[in-house]
């Protein structure tokens, strides 16, 4: 007994350290992840400003194509 507690200290150090890097690469990830939704966002919404008429036509042939397979039921 006396040897672990001894050794809970360093244990406690080692494991908060863990946790704190952690929680660093996790914050990181999440702006990343939120940096490229952003980017794609834009991306997206200056393509549908330049091309209206394509997206327009795309979603009209997805809600045909949707309404044919359910008509068919």
């Amino acid at each position: 007994m006396n040897e672990a507690t001894q050794r809970l200290p360093g244990v406690c150090a080692n494991a908060s350290e863990r946790l704190t890097d952690l929680r660093r690469k996790s914050q990181a990830m999440a702006q990343l992840s939120w940096d490229r939704t952003r980017n794609t966002a834009r991306a997206a919404d200056d393509y549908v400003h330049d091309s209206p008429w394509r997206l327009i036509g795309a979603a009209a042939l997805v809600a045909a194509e949707v309404g044919y397979v359910l008509g068919r039921r």
